[in-house]
């Protein structure tokens, strides 16, 4: 059931990923920002998985006046083979993702929405690399948004490290929400459709 509803889901998301790749083409505009925030666990686990529904808040530097970016991500446990990825010595966990939503907010206001159903991440349980992870975000789209992005669409992907933050449960006996902290890159481009300066 778990596997069919992800088969579904990434079904779908990569049919409008093919109806609006072809439509942000022409007349876009290239995007880079950088960003670095936190981010935490939610109690949401779609997939009965253990990995649930994980957030991020983050501060943005970059096209046009990025200011700051919230991120909603669900992975899955998967075979890094299946994504031609190797992880670096140490990082004994992969994961592939689900679904990834996110919100760039600019400098004015302006918004502008970005999905992605594609993309993987490497972790390390080794107390001695710090939780240390890292990974990428790949094939996503944007998909509107408001003021000059609301007739958005385009490209994007974005890489990213960090580190968790948290000793684990059985060092504290607290339980975790997955704290940690998070850095990374997007790039791709954007076409606003007449609805700012491409």
């Amino acid at each position: 059931m778990r596997s069919l509803s992800k088969t579904v889901l990434r079904g779908t998301l990569a049919g409008c990923t093919l109806m609006l790749a072809g439509a942000g083409a022409a007349w876009a505009s290239p995007v880079h920002i950088t960003w670095t925030g936190t981010g935490w666990d939610t109690h949401v686990d779609n997939l009965g998985d253990t990995l649930p529904i994980n957030l991020i808040t983050a501060s943005a530097t970059g096209s046009f006046g990025a200011d700051h970016a919230e991120v909603a991500t669900e992975f899955y446990p998967a075979d890094p083979k299946d994504y031609g990825v190797t992880c670096a010595a140490g990082h004994d966990m992969f994961v592939g993702i689900v679904l990834s939503t996110s919100v760039m907010t600019f400098e004015n206001h302006d918004q502008l929405f970005a999905f992605s159903n594609d993309g993987w991440m490497c972790l390390s349980t080794d107390p001695d690399m710090k939780g240390h992870f890292y990974g990428k975000v790949v094939d996503g789209w944007y998909q509107g948004g408001t003021g000059r992005f609301a007739n958005a669409t385009g490209d994007w992907m974005t890489t990213f490290e960090g580190y968790n933050l948290e000793l684990p449960e059985s060092v504290t006996g607290l339980a975790t929400i997955g704290f940690r902290s998070i850095s990374g890159e997007i790039s791709g481009n954007v076409n606003m459709h007449g609805s700012g300066v491409d």
